[in-house]
């Protein structure tokens, strides 16, 4: 686990420079962009840059329910040769012993739908779509709960959020309410708290080992990555931010998108917010390459 009081590297080349020496502890990243602009792999860089235990970089919590993998596993072994085990919510273990047990293999990733297709997106939503989801999702959260418990009690303080459909307004999306569960209600909560609700009646039998496995909330970082529904730079920063929409809230926002030259598109990044420090205010150019990503004029 990092330095409490050090900045955090974003693992991306240029990158903590431009943020006058990388993420703050305890913050919310959002990263936005249009679907294949490079979101995931620079989340996943992010996450190789981490120190956790057990050989793990951080927790990857893909909400996708799309029939199109979010290429994990491929990206990460490239980027940093390792591979993440991705479970679904059925295959997270649940009890005690596993979740305190430093011998306990724990899932680096937790698809949280199944590959099924089901509409996320309020204007794609039937009545019955809606109420199948509201009973997934209130059987899911447990698992949920569980899996970041188990990596926050490990050491691991890195959280990326992926797998995000594109909407007009945050509150047409029902992954908005997944993501401010997991950070609000777990991942930034207080460990007894999650402990509480996690095991419930029998949280005082295990309130020893909650108290031995005690971990800060409001240290490390989590990143969200938002797909947009624009794909040029230039319209992403022009955009307002919707109030309560997690943007408007986060402690960075950064901005992935095309850059037109001429005939030729160019992928470029802004930094948009970095509360409570100082950072570029320029336009940085991307390139992707078999290294990863990387800003070329930071």
């Amino acid at each position: 686990m990092e330095d409490a009081h050090a900045r955090i590297s974003s693992g991306v080349p240029g990158l903590d420079e431009a943020l006058s020496g990388g993420f703050l502890p305890g913050s919310l990243v959002v990263i936005a962009g249009a679907t294949g602009i490079g979101k995931t792999q620079l989340g996943l860089q992010c996450l190789l840059a981490g120190t956790g235990n057990q050989n793990h970089r951080g927790a990857i919590l893909d909400l996708s329910s799309r029939g199109d993998s979010q290429q994990h596993q491929p990206y990460a072994e490239r980027l940093g040769g390792w591979r993440p085990k991705l479970v679904g919510a059925e295959a997270v273990p649940m009890a005690p012993e596993q979740l305190f047990d430093p011998r306990s293999e724990w899932p680096d990733g937790l698809q949280l739908w199944e590959y099924d297709g089901r509409p996320l997106v309020a204007a794609w939503q039937n009545q019955d779509d809606r109420d199948a989801l509201q009973r997934d999702w209130n059987r899911a959260l447990e698992r949920l709960t569980a899996f970041l418990y188990g990596h926050r009690i490990r050491g691991n303080d890195r959280l990326l959020i992926d797998g995000i459909e594109p909407v007009e307004r945050y509150d047409q999306n029902a992954q908005w309410q997944m993501i401010e569960y997991a950070y609000q209600r777990v991942w930034r909560r207080e460990p007894d708290w999650v402990a509480r609700e996690l095991f419930r009646q029998r949280f005082r039998e295990h309130a020893p080992l909650v108290a031995e496995h005690a971990y800060d909330p409001h240290q490390g970082v989590a990143i969200l990555l938002v797909t947009t529904t624009s794909a040029l730079l230039n319209d992403l920063i022009a955009r307002p931010l919707s109030d309560g929409d997690l943007s408007a809230g986060a402690n960075t926002l950064i901005y992935l998108g095309r850059i037109q030259d001429g005939s030729r598109m160019r992928r470029g990044l802004y930094i948009a917010k970095h509360r409570g420090s100082r950072c570029s205010d320029a336009c940085h150019e991307v390139v992707i390459d078999q290294d990863g990503i990387a800003l070329v004029d930071a």
